[in-house]
């Protein structure tokens, strides 16, 4: 029969731990960089964000307004996508609803990315670009499902907000996008 030999603390190798704690600590402490090639962006879900509780700062939101005929005037601005419901019990373990909420949010912060990797003398290549047809689509899809008859024209735009701002110095947005006018599509 065999003896489990046990390691004592002293004779447990060092180095090895040393390179663990560098590897934990040091992109934890470095400063934030942007990810340079499309090629590392794709692989940044397989590293962790260690840097949960950044200084608040800007952020974007969408909204639409659709316009029934060419001579009228447009609606009002809509928040596109809708704030989930108030979570329950039964959404801190089953919650479809708020994952497309955040996953939507993601989306229109990869579209603005987007827009500032696109030279600024030649701005409509960012309708060419597969996270703008996606917001596209989101939006167009918001529209059929809160008002499936609508017909007309729809715009969307993106605007930073500054949680840091009291909200009457939101008065002044500043609009990142504001998108051409788009047919209703009533089809899928």
């Amino acid at each position: 029969m065999m003896a489990l030999k046990l390691m004592k603390p002293e004779s447990v190798p060092t180095f090895p731990l040393v390179l663990l704690a560098l590897g934990i600590l040091l992109p934890v402490l470095l400063p934030r960089r942007e990810l340079g090639s499309r090629g590392l962006m794709l692989l940044r879900s397989l590293f962790p964000s260690w840097r949960f509780f950044d200084a608040p700062g800007e952020y974007p939101s969408l909204s639409y307004r659709v316009c029934p005929q060419p001579a009228t005037q447009p609606g009002p601005w809509i928040e596109c996508p809708s704030p989930p419901p108030t979570r329950g019990i039964r959404e801190h373990a089953y919650n479809p609803g708020g994952n497309l909420y955040f996953a939507c949010h993601t989306l229109i912060g990869q579209l603005v990315s987007d827009l500032q990797s696109i030279p600024d003398e030649q701005p409509e290549r960012i309708t060419q670009t597969p996270s703008y047809a996606l917001v596209r689509n989101l939006v167009s899809h918001s529209i059929r499902t809160q008002a499936p008859a609508a017909t007309g024209t729809y715009q969307f735009k993106i605007i930073a907000h500054d949680p840091t701002q009291p909200q009457c110095a939101q008065q002044a947005e500043e609009v990142i996008l504001l998108s051409p006018w788009e047919q209703i599509r009533g089809d899928g």
